[in-house]
């Protein structure tokens, strides 16, 4: 006979556990940041209004995408040892091509600035980026008091679903 507790199948959902454990952990450190955020927007006037109804879809396709980078990265970190290194570098990568130090508008700008006939798709290739458009939605809720277009979320929620099936799936 053998035993149940050494014999059980490990199934293809308990593989994914700990870097949804990594991940909800990283987030509650945003969440706290986000809190002392609120109180700086509070502290220095911004409108704080009705726009921040949108918070909570934006933190959850948020989650959405993070899992997915980190499923993906989970699955090569097993094959490649060195990998952590390599996500710092990659990271650094992302954190310039996102709008945290700079918004879409001054993209707008700087491309109306070239008057090349590509640089007018310029914004729209930027805005692609999830976590440009993520970024944005944070910035326009909390700084503006204004809501994030309609073709942005459709964008962010299609992405985001396609990108965790991905990352499901390796």
């Amino acid at each position: 006979s053998t035993n149940s507790r050494t014999s059980r199948n490990v199934g293809p959902g308990s593989t994914i556990v700990l870097p949804i454990a990594n991940v909800l952990s990283g987030f509650a450190y945003f969440a706290a940041g986000f809190v002392v955020l609120l109180g700086a927007a509070l502290a220095w006037g911004c409108p704080l209004g009705a726009p921040l109804v949108q918070l909570p879809a934006l933190m959850a396709a948020q989650l959405l995408l993070v899992t997915s980078l980190s499923l993906v990265a989970t699955s090569f970190g097993a094959l490649i040892r060195d990998l952590s290194g390599f996500l710092t570098h990659i990271t650094r990568i992302g954190f310039y091509f996102s709008p945290t130090l700079y918004g879409v508008d001054l993209v707008r700008e700087r491309a109306a600035q070239l008057e090349e006939p590509w640089a007018s798709w310029l914004p729209t290739l930027f805005m692609l980026n999830p976590f440009a458009i993520l970024i944005e939605g944070y910035r326009r809720a909390i700084l503006y008091g204004d809501f994030l277009a309609a073709p942005h979320w459709a964008v962010l929620a299609v992405e985001s679903l396609v990108l965790f099936a991905i990352g499901q799936r390796i």
